[in-house]
């Protein structure tokens, strides 16, 4: 069973971009018995500036081709939505600690968004701070404390 990196992912970019990101790399996982789990599409009920994702007790929301990446939150709510560029704060884990591989490198550069990411994982004690901008790693840091419990920002987050 993993340790759990756990914090904030926010996306900027345009509204309709940020859409069809998460129409087309967002999936809903949906736990059966003996652990399986079944991928199925995300839907989306839209409410002016705000798209709640349907979702069911037994369900979770994945990002596709990753590493065991949820979406915590199940409300995409846009922040400054009437400007040419708005942004969303998303509530995040994934498995060991936040993975960028390619794929999120890949997903800036396709549909044009920024991803800025905080997270940490109070278990092996270290926080990330990560930010992609067009499709560039800008910032991909790992830091670790002498005393983890003062210095981290939240020490209880993650594990």
């Amino acid at each position: 069973m993993p340790n759990w990196c756990s914090g904030w992912m926010k996306i900027r970019g345009k509204k309709q971009d940020i859409l069809d990101f998460f129409k087309n790399e967002v999936a809903i996982l949906t736990c059966g018995k003996n652990f399986s789990r079944k991928a199925s599409e995300a839907i989306f009920e839209e409410s002016y500036d705000e798209y709640t994702i349907k979702i069911l007790k037994n369900q979770e929301c994945y990002l596709r081709n990753s590493r065991r990446f949820f979406f915590e939150d199940k409300k995409i709510t846009f922040e400054d939505y009437h400007l040419e560029l708005c942004y969303i704060n998303l509530e995040i884990q994934q498995a060991w600690a936040i993975d960028i591989n390619e794929l999120l490198i890949s997903h800036s550069k396709t549909y044009n968004l920024d991803f800025n990411i905080f997270a940490s994982e109070c278990g092996m004690q270290f926080e990330q701070y990560i930010t992609i901008v067009n499709g560039k790693v800008i910032r991909d840091d790992v830091i670790e404390y002498d005393d983890f419990g003062f210095e981290a920002i939240n020490p209880s987050l993650g594990g």
